[in-house]
């Protein structure tokens, strides 16, 4: 879990595939509200859309506003090199 501010977003590259990012009337209000990575949305929802729906996260219940798309990982990244 992160807490972050809407630039989060475009600082880390990450787009949405569902819902919307928080605005800075979120934060400045304390909305209670929260963008899921792909994982955690499949993990908790499985195939069901997560905006909308309430996510409780450290006993405190928060509203899924948008979810993230996975994030592309380079092949070359993770397999190591073969030494002639």
């Amino acid at each position: 879990m992160i807490g972050t501010d809407p630039e989060y977003f475009t600082t880390k590259n990450r787009t949405l595939s569902l819902g919307t990012s928080f605005t800075d009337s979120d934060i400045s209000t304390a909305r209670k509200v929260v963008v899921l990575g792909s994982s955690a949305a499949e993990g908790i929802f499985g195939t069901t859309d997560a905006v909308g729906r309430p996510v409780l996260l450290d006993g405190i219940q928060f509203t899924s506003w948008g979810c993230c798309r996975p994030q592309a990982t380079s092949p070359t990244a993770t397999t190591p090199r073969s030494h002639r």
